[in-house]
């Protein structure tokens, strides 16, 4: 039992550490979370993505470099993801991928479509491959013609209830929904939520469209927003519904009452596809601050560039950044 309080005092103590760094703006020693493209193939052609924009080619990071990044992480690092501007799934190495980061102690994360897992075979090597959370893009669930993001159907409702049905009988991983909130699914975004908790995914996040080098302008104005998010928090709903609101309201809104504080600034890397490191995936290129093959992580992170970068991230790219920015972004109606 004493043992029990003195780690619920640690974890407690890590958090509060960990707050005030963010409250003044003070950078970690290592990034906590780091974010691996494996895959620039996707089996789908969304039109808020920036692959409609950019020629991100067909590429696959191979499995022995992806293990040599892995070797080179800090235990420091909390969680290991894998996105980009790809399907991760489609990596015929992904199982064993994400079985290699749970072996060397990391918690493990992805994003997918869905659509690939369409056989138990397939569902019950993910499951085996350990990884520890897995996140379903839906926006629409209702056809729509003009559709910018991931579309609901028939398949995919199949697909993740049986997803569901064997985690539940064989392991504990844990399956949420993500969904990219705009102008034109504003009126479907309580309806994918209705969905979710039927199917019975764990949780439901609400992202802010990202119009960063991207044609797609159709974010919500302010207001609407707000008004959205508050009126999901007011329901009676029984799953979790995590909104952008939650990031920038409560105790939250301490550490970010200045608008331009970035987490990813201060939290994580995105490693691309060719091993150059940016602090996310949605300012790519603009913002490469070294070669993984080339340099330790540890040198990155602390990088002249990358430090100046946090100082002043009114720039080019981060200063038109939709996602983090709570009332200062592009509106479009």
């Amino acid at each position: 039992m004493l043992k029990e309080y003195k780690n619920q005092g640690r974890a407690l103590s890590k958090r509060v550490i960990n707050y005030v760094k963010k409250v003044l703006y003070l950078c970690p020693d290592y990034p906590k979370h780091v974010n691996i493209e494996i895959s620039t193939i996707c089996n789908l052609k969304c039109k808020m993505c920036k692959r409609e924009n950019f020629d991100f080619g067909n590429k696959l990071l191979p499995l022995e470099t992806y293990k040599r990044i892995i070797d080179g992480l800090s235990k420091k690092v909390e969680l290991i993801s894998y996105g980009g501007y790809g399907e991760m799934l489609l990596h015929p190495d992904f199982f064993e991928m994400a079985r290699y980061a749970k072996n060397k102690g990391f918690k493990t994360s992805t994003t997918s479509n869905g659509l690939l897992l369409n056989s138990d075979e397939k569902i019950i090597r993910l499951l085996a491959s350990g990884l520890d959370e897995l996140r379903i893009s839906i926006e629409y669930i209702t056809p729509k013609q003009d559709e910018i993001g991931h579309a609901f159907s028939k398949t995919l409702f199949n697909n993740i209830k049986r997803l569901i049905e064997l985690r539940n009988e064989k392991m504990n991983m844990k399956i949420g929904v993500n969904s990219v909130v705009h102008a034109e699914n504003v009126d479907e975004v309580e309806k994918i939520i209705d969905v979710a908790e039927k199917m019975g995914v764990d949780d439901v996040e609400l992202i802010r469209l990202d119009t960063v080098l991207n044609n797609v302008q159709r974010t919500l104005l302010l207001e609407k927003e707000k008004k959205l998010y508050a009126a999901i928090k007011k329901s009676k709903r029984k799953i979790k519904v995590i909104t952008p609101a939650d990031r920038f309201e409560k105790w939250r809104r301490f550490y970010n009452f200045g608008n331009f504080y970035c987490p990813r600034l201060y939290e994580g890397v995105h490693i691309r596809v060719n091993g150059a490191v940016t602090p996310c995936s949605f300012g790519f290129s603009i913002h490469d601050f070294g070669n993984i093959h080339k340099n330790t992580m540890q040198e990155i992170w602390h990088n002249d560039r990358l430090n100046n970068l946090r100082c002043a991230v009114n720039n080019k790219v981060c200063g038109k950044c939709s996602i983090h920015r709570w009332g200062k972004h592009i509106m479009l109606d």
